[in-house]
């Protein structure tokens, strides 16, 4: 393989001979120079910089040329440029012949100068004819010949054609265009039946495999996921004839073991890559450029594979490394790394303060607006998007207010439109969503997340977009709907990217859909089984999806009757957050609610009381709508035992519309259920009249079947069971026992039902 020159272009210097000549039609010019044009221009940074997505470096067959000339004309009645190129192309019976094609691309005839188009050395055309008789010249002869020997190979698949056309001259000839009267080597022959079993009639060159390693090395950076085996086998056999190995291949080596779960192979890779880089440029500076990136990609890789500590201290290193070279742009890629770790991971944030990190000295506000003003001096607007995100986030996290998280996210959202920053969109229309959805406006965290799959999920990275798809489906199974839940994770199935991380993503999701079905089914066996399954998902999942993960389980422990296990696990996790520091504010009042809730649950409402309202204060202060909404039933709960009904119907009044628009229909049968407890406690009271007390158990029976509804939504077996004691109370004590034995039977059908599931589990053990 020579390092610029390949048969694919010096079948162009052929079609370049046929447009000097005047064979090509003035009608057709336009497109033969287009067609040359592609595939002898570089692109400059500016176009690929403005391009809607990076294009594969273009390649070239005899299948390329057969498409655009064979419907073209030429001088000669009867015969399309096709024919005319194939009159050129086998013309060449010896490599005398090659040579004498790039001596005539540097001296014309002039003889025949009048004749033809000139062709001025300035142009496109003249330093591509230059470059290839440059190149010809210094290949050693070995090389020469080789580059021959494949360009017989290249041409091949022409012979029927030409041969159908000339049928005299190819009497002369064999398919490979060897003349029948020269004595030639066997061993030639024999060499030239191994290269084309060998797949050199495809070979590249030099120039061009480097172009087609970074073009693949640029896709999976921006997919993330692993190159495809169809092109690692392609790619494989065309780096095994090249001169020199690419150090690129090594990289995509690197990615490649990185997300299918090989970490030696991985950091192997890694070390290759930058030692062959290093060999490449050998200048102090570009060593010392490339050794804090290796340190940036190392320090992710640890990360990456849990190492917190190895990639703390080797991203402390390289931040240092990047400050002494003044590399702005990967010293604030260290910084907005490490400010991310503080966030999705506070409990290894004490690791800072054991390895004496100075790269992370102030708070995480302090490095923000560090980051900020250093983006905005050097204009890098992909940084400062970032940095906005980050800053969004944070607001979150301290629980300053939803209307700053807003103003930073419209902030991100102007800067990714005005500068085409598509990379950065998604993850912007995430948060929004996220954000929409905090604040209780359900349909527009819908409208986001509709948007982005639809819209903006080309843009994203391959993790990125299942972890989108995978947070869908598990919203979906919040809302009662687990067919469409599955559905989704099926579409999505990540098994064809071959990445490990991607996979255990997707199945850990699975399972917590599964986990939260069965909860509300109250199949406990399999439930026990699922509560081990997610936990991986911690150490590898965002935060959000992280704390979810121990919020089931607080569930299941709630459910499975192991009230103690649950307290000690909330007063584990608010010790956690109090030590570690950074916590988000929304996991506190999420753990506040399941505390007030578990003490219903054994039975001491009294001691959730105060939580309780602290929690509802946290959320209508930072208008958390759904929040609030919870904390207020969890209250209204604990008002309803201490037989203050008329207060709790108020409550339920006040805060009913507003929840029934957060889509959740367990949280509304809730609130209907203790409605519906409000109104009988209050009618049964001894100083209602009957007329009263008719009227406020009629209503009752209203909320109690739209709570039945809505449980039955979820398919929540508790709360279903509960409406139907409930009615059954209600129907006898208006003296309607047809009724009350009606929705007795369907109490004892959901309670068969539930013991056959239970049976089921226990006999696939």
């Amino acid at each position: 393989m020579s390092r610029f020159l390949s048969p694919a272009k010096i079948c162009l210097i052929l079609l370049i001979d046929v447009y000097h000549d005047r064979e090509v039609q003035p009608a057709d010019t336009i497109k033969v120079l287009s067609f040359i044009s592609q595939h002898i221009l570089r692109r400059n940074d500016a176009s690929k910089a403005t391009a809607e997505g990076s294009q594969s470096p273009p390649t070239l067959s005899l299948a390329s040329f057969q498409t655009l000339l064979s419907s073209l004309g030429s001088n000669f009645p009867g015969r399309s440029l096709y024919d005319v190129f194939l009159k050129l192309l086998w013309r060449l019976v010896s490599f005398d012949q090659l040579d004498s094609i790039f001596q005539k691309s540097r001296a014309s005839d002039p003889e025949t100068v009048s004749k033809c188009l000139p062709i001025s050395p300035s142009s496109s055309i003249g330093q591509y004819l230059r470059r290839c008789h440059l190149e010809f010249v210094r290949l050693q002869f070995s090389d020469a010949q080789l580059l021959w020997e494949d360009f017989l190979i290249f041409r091949e698949p022409s012979w029927s054609a030409w041969a159908t056309r000339n049928p005299e001259e190819a009497a002369s000839q064999d398919s490979g265009g060897i003349s029948l009267d020269d004595h030639v080597s066997p061993i030639l022959l024999d060499r030239q039946d191994k290269r084309r079993s060998d797949g050199h009639d495809a070979l590249p060159s030099q120039d061009l495999l480097e172009k087609t390693v970074q073009f693949q090395l640029e896709q999976i950076q921006g997919t993330g996921c692993r190159l495809p085996s169809e092109m690692q086998t392609k790619l494989a056999s065309m780096v095994k004839h090249a001169k020199s190995t690419p150090a690129d291949t090594y990289f995509i080596s690197f990615f490649n073991s990185w997300r299918s779960g090989a970490y030696n192979d991985a950091i192997d890779n890694l070390h290759r890559y930058f030692d062959y880089a290093m060999e490449g440029y050998g200048s102090h500076q570009a060593i010392k450029t490339y050794h804090q990136y290796a340190l940036l990609h190392l320090a992710v890789l640890h990360a990456d594979f849990g190492a917190y500590e190895e990639a703390i201290a080797t991203m402390d290193e390289c931040v240092a490394t990047a400050r002494e070279n003044q590399d702005s742009r990967c010293l604030n890629f260290g910084l907005s790394w490490l400010v991310h770790l503080r966030k999705a991971h506070p409990d290894y944030v004490k690791l800072e303060r054991i390895l004496q990190s100075t790269a992370f000295a102030g708070n995480d506000s302090d490095i923000l607006f560090f980051l900020q003003q250093k983006s905005l001096e050097s204009k890098d607007w992909t940084q400062l998007s970032s940095t906005l995100l980050s800053q969004a986030e944070s607001v979150i996290q301290t629980g300053q207010g939803a209307l700053k998280a807003f103003d930073y996210s419209y902030q991100s959202h102007h800067l990714n439109a005005k500068y085409a920053l598509h990379s950065l969109q998604p993850t912007q229309m995430r948060l929004h969503g996220s954000l929409f959805s905090q604040i209780g406006l359900h349909a527009l965290s819908q409208l986001q997340a509709s948007t982005i799959i639809a819209v903006y999920e080309r843009k994203a990275t391959r993790p990125e977009a299942l972890s989108m798809h995978c947070v869908r489906a598990y919203q979906l199974a919040v809302r009662g709907e687990y067919g469409a839940a599955m559905t989704e994770m099926r579409e999505n199935n990540p098994s064809k990217h071959h990445t490990l991380r991607m996979h255990n993503l997707h199945l850990g999701f699975a399972n917590m859909i599964r986990l939260k079905m069965v909860l509300h089914r109250k199949e406990m066996t399999v439930a026990e089984r699922l509560v081990q399954k997610i936990k991986p998902l911690r150490s590898m999942a965002e935060p959000d999806i992280a704390f979810e993960t121990h919020m089931l389980e607080i569930e299941y422990l709630q459910k499975a009757g192991r009230n103690t296990e649950a307290l000690e696990k909330v007063d584990k996790m608010f010790e956690g957050m109090k030590s570690a520091g950074g916590a988000s504010f929304i996991y506190r009042i999420r753990l506040l609610i399941s505390k007030a809730d578990l003490w219903v649950h054994i039975g001491k409402p009294s001691k959730g009381f105060s939580i309780a309202l602290r929690a509802a204060n946290a959320g209508y202060m930072r208008s958390l709508l759904p929040l609030m909404c919870q904390s207020l039933a969890a209250l209204t709960t604990i008002l309803i035992d201490q037989e203050e009904y008329k207060a709790a119907q108020e409550i339920i009044d006040s805060i009913l519309p507003r929840a029934l628009e957060l889509g959740d229909p367990f949280l509304s049968a809730r609130l209907y259920s203790l409605l519906t407890d409000a109104l009988v406690g209050q009618a049964t009271s001894p100083n209602q009249n009957s007329k009263e007390t008719d009227t406020l158990l009629n209503s009752a029976q209203v909320y109690l079947e739209r709570a039945k509804d809505g449980f039955a939504q979820v398919e929540d077996l508790d709360g279903t069971l509960e409406c139907l004691q409930k009615k059954i109370v209600l129907f006898r004590y208006r003296g309607e026992e047809a009724l009350a034995e009606e929705m007795e039977r369907m109490y004892a059908a959901e309670m068969e039902g539930w013991r056959r599931r239970e049976r089921e589990a226990v006999g696939l053990e």
